[in-house]
């Protein structure tokens, strides 16, 4: 065993700097491949190409939005030396502030590096926190008479997007949170409503289901998101 000699001195003091030196390079080189390949990088690109959008509001209680073609929205990793796998994607759509409806992705996707890839989007009802559940929703005929008088619709967006980047043996899970601005809804036909049930409506066909049929809107949508710093990482 070592003792206090002036030999071992030397050998202790040489294996701290040693020590020293490969903790500093470690921190080095975890700093340089987090600025370069890390979440702060933004290597993450989302691209939203108009989308087919259904909207039905026959249903005063439950407001439904939902699209036609569930391949929406698009990720693009413009890293070449990263690996993204997209876990889970929460979109809330809003009216005046209240949520209209939920969506949720239903299977990751992985983006190795310079590729993209497509999220699929389901509506689901909005959970506890989110779901409006105080009566009906106050707000049905508004967005039916906006639709029908405008020819147009606007609905707000937030999003939450929990996503894994990796690089070799280096790995982040990371919180975004895109800025997203309003979801643009033209409907189909110069503002004319379209029913999904019955396109050719008979004058003497019943007055509620007439209501019910002009509630049910098509269109198209358009959105932008920015994706933003992370709001953690770990």
């Amino acid at each position: 065993m070592c003792g206090n000699s002036a030999g071992c001195k030397a050998f202790r003091c040489i294996l701290y700097i040693i020590v020293m030196i490969a903790c500093i390079a470690y921190l080095v080189l975890t700093t340089v491949i987090t600025l370069q390949y890390g979440p702060n990088a933004q290597p993450l690109e989302i691209r939203v190409p108009p989308v087919a959008v259904e909207l039905d509001l026959s249903d005063e209680t439950m407001p439904w939005l939902s699209f036609v073609n569930r391949s929406t929205i698009r990720f693009v990793n413009r890293k070449d030396h990263l690996n993204i796998t997209i876990r889970r994607v929460e979109a809330l759509f809003m009216y005046a502030g209240l949520p209209v409806t939920c969506m949720i992705q239903t299977e990751p996707v992985q983006l190795p590096g310079r590729s993209v890839g497509g999220v699929e989007l389901e509506a689901v009802m909005c959970d506890s926190s989110g779901k409006y559940t105080h009566g009906p929703f106050p707000y049905t005929e508004s967005m039916a008479s906006e639709a029908r008088g405008k020819g147009r619709l606007r609905l707000g967006v937030t999003m939450n997007v929990r996503a894994g980047y990796s690089h070799q043996p280096w790995g982040w899970d990371v919180l975004l949170k895109p800025a997203c601005g309003e979801l643009a809804i033209r409907i189909a036909d110069s503002g004319r409503v379209i029913s999904s049930s019955n396109n050719n409506t008979n004058e003497n066909n019943d007055d509620n289901n007439n209501n019910n049929n002009n509630n049910v809107f098509f269109g198209t949508g358009r959105l932008n998101c920015v994706v933003t710093d992370p709001l953690w990482v770990r």
